[in-house]
C-alpha cells in the first residue's frame, strides 16, 4: 500500500512542474549608416534583426541582383551607378518555417560629375612592329583623383598609366582608355588608329569563300611555280582557282565523270602543280554509301587563267578514301599516289600512272594502315610511309 501511495505523489509532483510552452517569434531588420549615398560612397548595413526563444539560423541579403549569407551583414561597398535600389533581408529561425522579411529603399545620387578620359601617343605615325608611347591626359574632377587606368589596344590589355606598345599587324585597331577616380565613377575615350604596314608586318591580304556547301579539312592550297596561281580542293568536289591577289578565276567539277557521293564524308587531299602548270588531284570516298567502281579518281586538270578544263581522268577502280596530306607526287614523267582502301583489311595500295595519259603503270599493296603518303626523290626511288 505504501508503494502505491509513492507512485501518486511523484505523478502529481511531474504536472505540477510543467510550464505551457513559450512563444517564439523572429524579427528581420537593418539599418544604413545615412539615408542617402553619392556615387562611389560606401554603404555600410547593419544587422538589427532580433529573435525571442528562437535562434537566428540564416540571413538572407538581396540586393543589386545579388544574393549573400552572412550572419551580420555583407561588409561594406559602393555602387557605380545612381537610383533607388531595394535591399531585402530574410531571416530564418531555427525552427525552419518561422521567418521573418525586411526591406528597405537605399537612394544613389548621380550628381553628374565625372572624370575625363584622354590620351596622345608619339610618333603619331603609327607602323606596325614599332613601338609607339601612349601618354594619359586624364583629368579627375575637384577634389578627386584618377586611381585605375585601363587600356585595351585591339587584343593588348594594360593598366600602366603610359604604356608602350608594338602593333604586330597593320589595318585599323580600336584603342580605348577607361579611367576610374576614387569615388569609382568612370569615363571611356576610345579612337580608331590606322596601323601602317612595315616591311615584316603580318595582316589578311585577302579572304575568299569559295565553296558554300563543301568542307575543308585537312588540306593545303597549293601553288603554281610562279606564285601567280593558287589551287584549292574541297568536300564537294571543287577545285578551285584564285590568283595570288585573291581573284577567283574558275572551277572545276572533280565528280563528272563518275558521279561520286558528295558531302563532308568525301576525302580530299591536298592538289599538286606541275612546273608546267597542270594540276593534278585525287578524290575518294569510301564510306558504306561509296561505290567501289566510282568512289575514287584522280584528275589532270589544265590551270592557269584559262584553265579549269580536264586533261584526262582515270577511276583508280577501288572503294579507297585520300587522305588530305597524301597529296599526289610528280616526277617528269609519272604521277604517283597512295591511297587507303576499304575494307581496312584490304591495305593501302601505291599506284603510279602515266602523267601524260593516266594510264596505271605499276601497282603494289603496301602494309595496311589509315594514314600516309608518299615523295619522290630525285635518284628515282620512292619512298612510301604507312601506319
Amino acid at each position: 500500500m505504501k508503494r502505491i501511495i509513492y507512485l501518486l505523489i511523484a505523478a502529481v509532483g511531474l504536472l505540477v512542474g510543467c510550464n505551457p510552452a513559450e512563444e517564439a517569434w523572429v524579427q528581420a531588420g537593418f539599418t544604413t549608416d545615412k539615408e542617402s549615398y553619392e556615387i562611389g560612397d560606401l554603404i555600410t548595413l547593419t544587422n538589427t534583426s532580433t529573435a525571442e526563444n528562437a535562434q537566428i539560423a540564416v540571413c538572407k541579403w538581396e540586393f543589386m541582383g545579388k544574393v549573400s549569407y552572412e550572419l551580420a551583414a555583407p561588409e561594406p561597398f559602393s555602387v557605380e551607378e545612381g537610383g533607388d535600389y531595394l535591399f531585402r533581408l530574410t531571416v530564418t529561425s531555427d525552427h525552419g518555417s518561422m521567418k521573418s522579411v525586411f526591406e528597405k529603399t537605399i537612394k544613389i545620387i548621380d550628381d553628374g560629375i565625372r572624370p575625363t578620359a584622354d590620351f596622345s601617343w608619339l610618333p603619331e605615325q603609327i607602323v606596325a612592329g614599332e613601338e609607339v608611347v601612349f601618354t594619359d591626359q586624364s583629368k579627375a574632377a575637384e577634389g578627386c583623383e584618377i586611381i585605375k587606368r585601363e587600356w585595351t589596344f585591339g587584343a593588348i590589355l594594360s593598366t600602366e598609366e603610359n604604356p608602350t606598345v608594338t602593333f604586330g599587324s597593320h589595318g585599323k585597331i580600336n584603342v580605348s582608355l577607361t579611367v576610374t577616380d576614387n569615388k569609382k565613377r568612370k569615363d571611356t575615350k576610345t579612337v580608331t588608329v590606322d596601323v601602317a604596314k612595315s616591311a615584316g608586318s603580318l595582316g589578311v591580304l585577302w579572304a575568299h569563300s569559295y565553296d558554300e556547301q563543301g568542307v575543308v579539312v585537312g588540306t593545303s592550297p597549293a601553288t603554281s611555280a610562279d606564285g601567280e596561281y593558287v589551287y584549292v580542293s574541297s568536300s564537294n568536289y571543287n577545285l578551285v582557282c584564285f590568283t595570288k591577289l585573291g581573284e577567283r578565276v574558275w572551277g572545276f567539277d572533280c565528280g563528272q565523270n563518275n558521279e561520286p557521293n558528295r558531302g563532308s564524308d568525301y576525302q580530299h587531299p591536298t592538289p599538286t602543280v606541275d612546273s608546267d602548270g597542270v594540276v593534278y588531284v585525287a578524290v575518294g570516298d569510301n564510306t558504306s554509301k561509296a561505290d567501289a567502281a566510282k568512289s575514287a579518281s584522280l584528275y589532270a586538270v589544265k590551270g592557269g587563267a584559262d584553265g579549269g578544263t580536264q586533261k584526262w581522268f582515270t577511276p583508280i577502280g577501288a572503294k579507297s578514301s585520300m587522305r588530305p596530306f597524301g597529296a599526289p607526287v610528280v616526277t617528269d614523267r609519272y604521277v604517283m599516289i597512295l591511297t587507303n582502301s576499304a575494307p581496312s583489311t584490304d591495305g593501302m595500295h601505291f599506284r603510279i600512272y602515266d602523267k601524260t595519259s593516266g594510264v596505271l603503270q605499276y601497282a603494289e599493296k603496301t602494309s595496311s594502315g589509315s594514314y600516309g603518303g608518299c615523295v619522290g626523290l630525285k635518284d628515282g626511288r620512292v619512298l612510301v610511309n604507312t601506319g
